[in-house]
């Protein structure tokens, strides 16, 4: 422990102190702080390379490994076809070396059923299986690091690989994560986890005391990601103490108790995960939500008392009642993400720890006390790269780029208009510690505004000038609102480039104080079993409305609700709905337009929520609840249903960049993006990308293309078109080797498909040599 006290101490010499501010009356609030700015940079985040040639690791010398092909065909019925490319010795050693890896249920042998494997180019998720399975299509970039090569770093020699290959041939030997039997097998063999649950009810005794009707089966995609994921992790740490079990819980449905899209339950050893989980913004948002579950088992069962302490030192951490959380750090800037700053030392490490893994330039570069922690006492031996391919990348040019986070906050002004039994109208300025007038603004501010009951506001500020030194955000509250005082806990500066400041209870005062006679604390209710589905006929043959109704009571008044239509057992998501509401019969209309696109089979009303104009929320899970009384359900049959998602071209794939002054680059840099994509049936719909800078910031948009809005596709949906992206980096950029990370494409009826173009590269350091961080 002693090292560890030595850096933490030392890190704590940067600390500042946060100033306290007073209140003034309810009406007009504000709150000033430090006098002075202080500047926050990223650290430059770790990249493998070979001691001898930066950018590149010492391959191992190819030794010839007789018979491989042979025994393929001969132990898994693969026969080895240079129709496309030539297959070498080293890829046919290299497949066989992978295939041996997965624990299968029996070795095929001869009855293993023949298939004929071809080396392509690029492939979505690297390979491409026919339905049959009698022939398979496999990416050649899959084999890049897929035996471990000899590298070094820093002097200290390891090996270095990724799982790309593993990830691809996983998808044969599990028929794409529908052969439940061998993903099962692969779940309990390597991981010691699984997803047949025998009693819910025995499981959730201590939890959240459900029964069978609240989950489902997880989809063959689902369980492909649970499994790469554990793959990731250290092999040491592949079996995580207490882990026994991962569980879905039913399309369309949230969670009883919170709004988060998982919940790792450790007391009672398993990982819950809902719909939403699983449709994430980007893949990568799905990849790290796994790693951070799992990480949660860590602190609570594997962590010692002195590490945990020493996590909490290395953050900042410390109890404060003040916090809704009870937990507040000094600390505004050492944070991969928001979530991790707003909660407590457990989240955080969570979340650093699936970073760490997925983009550890991200928590290198803003935490690099906190990476080297989980590089020397929580993931000993192992760290990670992320890689881009070239084709898929980009150079920016910056000769001063902006690496500071936005300053301090220094004032907080806070005013109230409106009568006592009126609706009022809340403004907020904020004025940050500007550096100078190019440095330390921001380009935005959130935070979250609520009572002494929970309801709440979610406020976004903006610039009031050039500078970005004052913001200023609006919100309307309601006379209904809850009466006493609002607060918040934190607020998040964002600036053009992606630096970031997290400011907390301490390091701000806010304080609203609400007069409000008219209050409402009572939430709208549900009325049990007065809900009805029925399908209404549309303008055209083919196309129908299905209109969901149910009665409400609602005491004051009712601001806007949603439910959610379920397929059951089916591939798509569920879809969800705004409402429309009568308050003099009480009833509330939910309505979906299905086409004859949409999949058929059985749709259930799974879930509805209502608000009222305070804040107060209801609910009903008719799916798992027997209190809400039956669930409704309808019957579709539809003639030509999608049945799958978007494709794009990955070889036609590509990205171009210039700068907008060469002469003197500032990082303000046009960026050109051109893909290829097509549908089966509906035609492509919502479009997104993710770019990630050297520093490991993702910047996320969406591509609004012609048919991005039209709820049917124009043009002919099943002919490939070529779509180009425009985008303009900001000045200040950070400078050198950008990449797509991600694009994520959907159709007309919900069908999405994750295109993931980041390799994760793990560095095996030789043993007995100790840690080592990639430079």
């Amino acid at each position: 422990m002693k090292h560890i006290k030595k850096h933490i101490e030392r890190r704590c010499l940067s600390v500042l102190l946060v100033l306290a501010g007073g209140a003034l009356p309810a009406a007009l609030f504000a709150w000033s702080g430090p006098a002075t700015a202080a500047r926050a940079a990223a650290a430059r985040a770790p990249q493998p390379r070979d001691s001898a040639q930066p950018g590149r690791v010492a391959a191992a010398p190819e030794t010839a490994a007789r018979g491989a092909a042979l025994e393929l065909q001969g132990h898994y019925g693969i026969l080895l076809d240079d129709a496309d490319r030539t297959w070498t010795e080293r890829h046919a050693r290299e497949l066989l070396a992978a295939l041996r890896t997965m624990p299968l249920a029996e070795a095929p042998g001869e009855r293993a059923r023949p298939s004929r494997w071809e080396l392509a180019g690029e492939l979505h998720d690297d390979i491409e299986i026919a339905a049959n399975g009698a022939s398979v299509r496999l990416s050649a970039a899959a084999f890049g690091y897929a035996t471990a090569r000899r590298a070094e770093s820093d002097g200290v020699p390891g090996r270095l690989s990724s799982k790309r290959l593993h990830h691809a041939l996983l998808r044969f030997v599990t028929d794409g994560g529908r052969d439940r039997a061998a993903v099962e097998h692969i779940l309990g063999e390597r991981f010691g986890v699984s997803t047949r649950i025998r009693d819910y009810a025995a499981l959730t005794a201590s939890t959240t005391v459900e029964g069978a009707a609240s989950f489902q089966p997880f989809r063959p995609a689902e369980l492909l990601l649970l499994i790469e994921q554990l793959e990731e992790l250290p092999p040491a740490m592949q079996r995580v103490a207490g882990l026994e079990y991962f569980v879905r819980r039913a399309d369309g449905t949230p969670h009883p108790h919170t709004s988060a899209p998982a919940v790792a339950w450790t007391s009672a050893g398993y990982v819950e995960f809902m719909e939403q989980a699983f449709a994430q913004a980007s893949v990568d948002d799905v990849q790290r939500l796994i790693l951070h579950e799992t990480a949660h088992f860590l602190w609570a069962l594997e962590l010692s008392p002195d590490l945990r302490e020493a996590w909490a030192e290395v953050g900042g951490w410390y109890a404060n009642e003040r916090d809704p959380d009870r937990w507040s750090t000094s600390d505004q800037t050492g944070f991969v993400d928001a979530y991790a700053h707003a909660r407590n030392p457990d989240e955080d490490l969570a979340e650093c720890v699936a970073h760490y893994v997925m983009n550890p330039a991200l928590l290198h570069g803003r935490a690099p006390a906190k990476y080297e922690f989980l590089r020397d006492h929580v993931l000993p031996g192992t760290t990670y790269a992320a890689r881009i391919d070239p084709s898929r990348s980009f150079e920016v040019r910056n000769l001063a780029a902006d690496e500071e986070a936005p300053g301090r906050i220094r004032l907080v002004d806070v005013r109230l208009e409106g009568a006592r039994d009126a609706d009022k109208l809340v403004t907020i300025v904020i004025e940050l510690l500007a550096a100078d007038a190019v440095h330390g603004g921001a380009e935005s501010a959130s935070m979250r505004v609520f009572s002494e009951t929970g309801t709440y506001v979610d406020v976004r500020l903006l610039p009031t000038d050039d500078s970005g030194s004052v913001l200023s955000g609006t919100f309307e509250l309601s006379r209904y609102a809850k009466s006493g005082t609002w607060r918040s806990s934190q607020i998040v500066l964002r600036d053009a480039v992606g630096n970031q400041r997290f400011c907390g209870v301490d390091d701000f005062h806010f304080e609203l104080i609400v007069d409000s006679p008219l209050e409402d604390l009572c939430a709208p209710r549900y009325v049990p079993g007065s809900a009805s589905l029925v399908v209404v006929s549309g303008a055209r043959a083919r196309d129908r409305t299905v209109r969901a109704e149910w009665r409400f009571e609602e005491d004051r008044r009712m601001k806007s609700g949603f439910a959610t239509l379920a397929l059951r057992g089916g591939s798509t998501r569920s879809l969800q709905s705004q409402g429309t509401f009568d308050e003099a019969s009480g009833r509330f209309v939910v309505e979906w337009h299905i086409t004859d696109q949409h999949p058929a089979g059985t749709y259930e009303l799974a879930f509805l929520s209502m608000t009222d104009a305070a804040g107060n929320r209801g609910t009903a899970n008719l799916v798992g609840d027997a209190r809400a009384g039956r669930v409704p359900s309808v019957t579709l049959r539809t003639s030509d249903p999608d049945l799958d998602a978007p494709q794009l071209d990955l070889d036609a794939l590509e990205v171009s960049a210039r700068p907008l002054r060469p002469n003197a680059p500032d990082g303000a840099t046009r960026v050109k993006i051109v893909y290829v994509a097509r549908d089966d049936k509906s035609g492509l719909g919502t479009v997104s990308y993710k770019l990630r800078d050297p520093r490991g910031v993702e910047h996320f948009a969406y591509h609004y293309h012609e048919n991005f809005y039209t709820s049917t596709f124009v043009g002919d949906p099943q002919a490939w078109k070529t779509y180009e992206i425009e985008v303009l980096l900001p000045a200040g950029s950070a400078p050198g080797t950008w990449g797509i990370s991600s694009m994520v494409t959907a159709d007309k009826v919900g069908h999405t498909r994750y295109h993931d173009f980041v390799e994760i590269l793990h560095f095996e350091v030789d043993a007995g040599r100790g840690s080592v961080r990639l430079e």
